[in-house]
């Protein structure tokens, strides 16, 4: 059953409670579960529709702040530093998880056989700990030349990033 498209009387959206994860690596996927009471079971089918193997239905996911609660407006906001005020060690964990990076290092490296990108940058750059590219000066050389070689290939500048 595929709902009907949300007018201006119907809601678009439900209210569920966020419980947990599940990854599905044979899909290279993560399930988000939530939880809607069973009271609101009738307006979520007519919302959402029943899930069909046969399509996928994208949805968006946004959290919800109750009133009063705090918007986060208030903090002020973060500084951002230039890349080259940057630790290594710093540098290393932005771009580690970073998808570009880790496709740099897939094509130019064939790092796929190593766990995640931070395995690969500890093997390349020759330390057990990324905080040692900050401390030591030969991974820290070799870090500094990765990163290099990576700003090149992505067409990026220092001061882009950060």
């Amino acid at each position: 059953m595929n709902a009907p498209a949300p007018g201006h009387n119907q809601p678009a959206a439900i209210k569920a409670t966020y419980v947990n994860w599940k990854t599905v690596t044979t899909r290279d996927v993560l399930q988000l579960i939530f939880e809607v009471p069973l009271a609101a079971q009738a307006e979520t089918l007519s919302i959402l529709g029943a899930p069909l193997s046969s399509e996928s239905k994208w949805c968006a996911i946004a959290l919800l702040r109750e009133p009063g609660e705090a918007t986060g407006a208030e903090a002020p906001a973060k500084e951002r530093q230039n890349w080259d005020e940057l630790s290594p060690t710093q540098q290393a964990g932005i771009l580690c998880g970073d998808g570009q990076f880790i496709e740099f290092i897939e094509e130019q490296y064939a790092a796929g056989d190593y766990h995640n990108a931070a395995d690969f940058v500890r093997v390349h750059c020759d330390v057990v700990s990324r905080k040692q590219l900050s401390t030591d000066e030969l991974p820290r050389e070799k870090w500094r030349a990765l990163d290099q070689e990576y700003r090149q290939w992505a067409g990026l500048e220092a001061q882009q990033r950060g």
